[in-house]
């Protein structure tokens, strides 16, 4: 017999680290090829980590709830393979590595890797960092050469990047409570979907300025319009909200002020516009809250736009929801209004440039062309915006140009 570790594999698409969130198998239990061990969650998205081989699970090495990242030990496993055939292998190696004349002996290689280092200055050295670290560092700008790691080997966390910019907000600390002052009823770890949108609401509110315009539209044409379409659709099988429009008019808003639908380059200082038209857009779930994205909404007419929301919100609702479609958005819309609410102020999904917030549509008292008082129908919008590259005149021209659209929602169907 013979021992062997089972460590999380590369997840793909720069993915390096997860949330354990089910453990599918105890020690003592037999495994066989491809059968799925653990179930993890990464960027809001969860999969099954499968065996790559046959044996016995001596020891499960993590814990449900655990974040873990590629490369990490999960079980130790005994095989029916021989550890003697493993040892002659590595013998065999370590002589022919041993006969080798251009590898130096291991006083030498040490007296060199000293010689090099004295001769790189001391700013030239990266800090150690996970790799999700470094890359979330570069995109808020971050120095890691002023962060403290906390990890094992010292590597930078995500929870050392929090510390620090709650160190550099100047952050006003508070004390924890008291336990003793109060019953407690239960307690509740933070993880899964609400350790992902705690750690990134906390980035995004304290590395990006923001500030929100409101504008309001008449929307009876509106209503109008998807009241007649909604019994056409239903017969097919697909239910007609409000959200393709909000996405179809959104369009030609993007074409005329693209900086809506880009991002900033930090290593290079420059503004990336993106090619293509991506709405993300949330989803209540029973997982928590999900931002499902429609990628290339410019090449699609609005039925179109109307049968790929109803799957990717069925999608969504369902836990079913590929990873890739949970990525890539250029500007997100989060509507409220099935819920009532009249008005918000949404937080921008870092590193977006802006978030477009939909509101209920209610009654108000008008003056038609006779002068007479009567009931329309009213839908607010607002728009919040990263202050660093969009100014207060440019996001009321945005909103208003997309008022326009949905006030005459008929001309979108005349575009196509």
């Amino acid at each position: 017999m013979a021992l062997k570790k089972i460590t999380l594999p590369d997840l793909g698409e720069g993915v390096t680290e997860g949330e354990i969130l089910k453990i599918k198998v105890k020690e003592g239990d037999s495994i066989a090829m491809d059968q799925a061990l653990l179930e993890v969650m990464t960027d809001k998205a969860s999969m099954e980590v499968p065996s790559f081989i046959e044996g016995v699970i001596e020891k499960v090495n993590v814990n449900e709830g655990d974040i873990i990242s590629v490369g990490a030990e999960l079980f130790t496993v005994q095989t029916k393979e021989s550890p003697i055939e493993n040892k002659k292998e590595f013998s065999s190696k370590q002589a022919e590595e041993s006969t080798d004349s251009s590898c130096p002996p291991p006083k030498e290689k040490s007296e060199k890797r000293k010689a090099e280092k004295a001769d790189v200055p001391p700013e030239k050295f990266f800090p150690l960092a996970i790799p999700s670290s470094r890359k979330l560092a570069e995109e808020l700008g971050l120095d890691l050469t002023e962060v403290k790691g906390s990890g094992e080997r010292g590597e930078i966390k995500r929870e050392d990047l929090l510390n620090y910019i709650k160190k550099k907000m100047k952050a006003p600390s508070y004390s924890t409570p008291s336990f003793s002052d109060f019953a407690e009823s239960k307690r509740i770890p933070l993880k899964g979907i609400q350790r992902l949108m705690f750690e990134s609401m906390t980035l995004s509110r304290a590395t990006i300025p923001p500030f929100t315009i409101v504008e309001q539209a008449q929307a009876g044409h509106l209503v109008k319009l998807r009241t007649e379409m909604k019994s056409r659709l239903e017969k097919q099988g697909l239910k007609m909200g409000y959200l393709p429009f909000f996405m179809k008019a959104l369009v030609p808003v993007l074409k005329q002020f693209p900086i809506f639908n880009s991002v900033y380059d930090t290593k290079t200082k420059e503004i990336v516009f993106k090619k293509h038209i991506n709405f993300g857009f949330a989803v209540d779930s029973p997982n928590g809250l999900l931002v499902p994205v429609l990628k290339q909404a410019e090449n699609k007419n609005l039925l179109e736009i109307v049968k790929e929301l109803f799957e990717l919100s069925k999608k969504t609702r369902a836990g079913a929801i590929e990873r890739e479609h949970l990525k890539g958005a250029g500007l997100t819309l989060t509507n409220l209004g099935s819920l009532g609410g009249l008005y918000g102020v949404p937080i921008i999904q870092a590193p977006e440039m802006a978030i477009l917030g939909i509101y209920k549509i209610f009654k108000q008292a008008v003056k038609n062309e006779k002068g007479e008082f009567e009931e329309t129908d009213f839908i607010n919008f607002s728009i919040t915006c990263d202050h660093r590259f969009i100014d207060g005149a440019t996001a009321v021209r945005f909103l208003k140009s997309f008022v326009q659209k949905i006030e005459e929602p008929s001309l979108l169907l005349l575009e196509e």
